[in-house]
């Protein structure tokens, strides 16, 4: 017998073993098969399920990332043009109360030059009041000493009297 020419008993009982094996796949191993097949089919279609869920998902999250950045970045705009205002508007008050300060300081001293000024010239109306009586009384004496003396005592306190106008 060989191998490559069988004989009708060898093929007989190797035809029924194929038969009985094939059997015994058929039942039982190829459901299983066929099951584990379809589950996994199943979890891959699921999974594929919760990629495009997930992938939806993502998209409504970078959509909403995307409009609440673009909120933040007007509220920012605004914030920063409101901050501006104020700046503006700050700056306007604090020029417009230095400006009414300097306006009351400028106001205090002028009142304090005036008043300096009238005391001023009430103490050189006094001194010029007792150098006229000092003068008138000198005058007087002179005039009593010597009549020539009058005269040049008279030319001297002109000249005094022009030196202390000076001064």
């Amino acid at each position: 017998m060989s191998l490559l020419v069988p004989d009708i008993g060898l093929l007989f009982w190797m035809t029924l073993s194929f038969g009985i094996l094939l059997f015994i796949l058929v039942r039982y191993a190829f459901p299983r098969i066929n099951q584990a097949i379809e589950e996994r089919n199943r979890q891959i279609n699921l999974s594929l399920e919760e990629v495009r869920q997930a992938r939806e998902i993502r998209s409504m999250a970078e959509e909403e990332a995307r409009r609440i950045r673009e909120e933040a970045n007007r509220e920012y705009a605004g914030m920063m043009t409101k901050a501006g205002e104020l700046k503006e508007q700050i700056l306007a008050d604090a020029r417009q109360e230095a400006q009414a300060e300097m306006a009351v300081i400028r106001e205090k001293a002028y009142r304090e030059i005036e008043e300096h000024r009238q005391q001023v010239m009430a103490q050189a109306g006094k001194e010029i009041v007792e150098l006229s009586a000092g003068i008138a009384e000198k005058a007087l004496r002179r005039t009593l000493d010597s009549s020539g003396r009058q005269k040049e005592l008279i030319r001297q306190l002109m000249e005094e009297e022009r030196h202390l106008k000076m001064i």
